[in-house]
């Protein structure tokens, strides 16, 4: 009987299920790694948290915006006059110009680098207020023009560097803290000598500082913006891509134009009756981040691990067949160890290196460790060459499955396809109840 059992272990059938396992029980060390780039990832993400808190955060810029106050009276029983309702009446501009250049940097914290940016902004445009829609929202006698301001919202206004005055109608205001009427964070300033229905030009210019992006929002009738950057590699976002953009080594840029049917926002309205998160879905802008991030690509890699180790086992026993050499399964477990030890190279290395140098330099020293050790493990020159180049394949494929996302399903299924061909065409003549030993003349060569 247990010469019985021992013709079944040794069989191809068996063998291919014993494979099998190993590659499930490796997913074991995969997960252990992936686990850890995810606490490598937090580490970069608080980093980056903590420079924001000093430095600035990523920067929204909207408006400005025209707030008047109104004030509706009344007489009650008593024959008094009381506030009937109050409240404050945002007018977007007509024009709106926005202007912006910013120089990127890194700033350091350990291991860990992040973009941030200084931004001269320049924001020009014109008011007029559109009486015919004021007065559908509230009687005009009720507005107290007296009282308006002009509020330009900010999302981090700690890290604003300067702010010039504010030029209205060729006179000059001084800005003041808080967002006035309207807002808690931004600036505002007073503008007693407002004129209903006289149309004022604006100018505005200022120097913030913030790290990851850089929006606007299309605050007017017809908001036009451009942004300069020193930064290669910008990720455009927001509701609206640019209409034309230059990306170079140097660094890019870019211009959007935006009217106001497409903005989807009325040109007047009650405060309270279009909300911060109605307004903040109308932004764009662009993110300065680094193009291939290290820690996500090592995720995707090691969602290939079950496949790349499972085709290397693959290789591995075809190899013994066609040599005619048995592999033992702790010298598979071996070789599989060296496959899970490629992603924590692979992560290590992309932390000081970059991803595209780190994946190369792992996956020449697993292909090199793995063709030496099955030198000795498959007893020849051939078979090891053979399965390093096997190996090298491998990993040229993932690579491309990595970088090129849009083809990966195509190139990964086209490649599968081949795979199993090659895998059906060498197995054609195997008899999979057989023993090993018994099998070897059977196997072309």
């Amino acid at each position: 009987m247990s010469t019985a059992l021992g013709e079944v272990a040794r069989s191809p059938f068996a063998r291919v299920l014993l494979i099998g396992g190993l590659v499930l029980l490796l997913q074991v060390p995969s997960c252990m790694i992936g686990q850890l780039a995810r606490e490598r990832q937090q580490s970069r993400d608080e980093a980056t948290a903590e420079i924001a808190r000093t430095w600035g955060a990523g920067q929204h810029l909207a408006g400005p915006f025209l707030a008047v106050p109104y004030r509706i009276r009344g007489v009650n029983k008593k024959g008094e006059k009381i506030d009937l309702e109050t409240g404050t009446v945002v007018i977007l501009p007509e024009r709106l110009e926005v202007r912006s250049q910013a120089t990127v940097e890194t700033l350091r914290r350990g291991l860990f680098e992040v973009p941030v940016y200084r931004a001269r902004l320049s924001v020009s445009g014109r008011f007029r207020a559109p009486q015919n829609e004021i007065g559908s929202l509230v009687p005009r006698e009720a507005l107290l023009w007296n009282e308006a301001q002009l509020v330009l919202r900010l999302s981090d206004v700690h890290a604003i560097d300067r702010v010039a005055p504010l030029r209205w109608a060729g006179a000059a205001h001084e800005f003041q803290g808080g967002g006035g009427l309207l807002c808690e964070n931004g600036l505002h300033a007073p503008l007693p000598a407002v004129t209903a229905g006289v149309p004022a030009e604006f100018s505005i210019e200022l120097a913030i500082r913030g790290s990851e992006g850089l929006y606007f929002s299309p605050a007017a009738r017809e908001t036009q913006a451009t942004l300069e950057s020193n930064w290669p590699h910008p990720k455009f976002g927001g509701s609206w891509l640019p209409e034309r953009r230059e990306v170079g080594g140097e660094g890019f840029t870019a211009a959007w134009a935006v009217t106001s049917i497409a903005r989807g926002l009325p040109s007047v309205w009650k405060k309270g009756t279009v909300s911060e998160e109605t307004l903040n879905a109308t932004r764009f802008g662009a993110e300065f981040l680094y193009p291939v991030d290290p820690y996500r690509m090592s995720e995707r890699t090691l969602k290939y691990d079950l496949l790349f180790v499972g085709l290397t086992f693959v290789a591995v026993w075809l190899s013994e067949l066609l040599a005619r050499r048995p592999v033992h399964p702790v010298q598979y477990l071996m070789l599989g160890a060296a496959l899970c030890l490629f992603y924590l190279l692979e992560l290590s290395l992309a932390e000081h290196l970059g991803f595209a140098t780190a994946y190369v330099i792992a996956a020449t020293a697993v292909t090199l460790q793995v063709s030496l050790y099955a030198r000795s493990a498959l007893h020849g020159v051939r078979p090891a060459l053979v399965l390093m180049a096997a190996v090298a394949g491998l990993y040229a494929l993932l690579y491309l499955l990595l970088r090129e996302e849009d083809y990966a399903l195509l190139v990964g299924s086209g490649s599968l396809f081949v795979v199993l061909s090659l895998v059906m065409f060498l197995t054609r003549r195997v008899q999979w109840t057989r023993s090993g030993e018994a099998l070897a003349g059977q196997v072309p060569s």
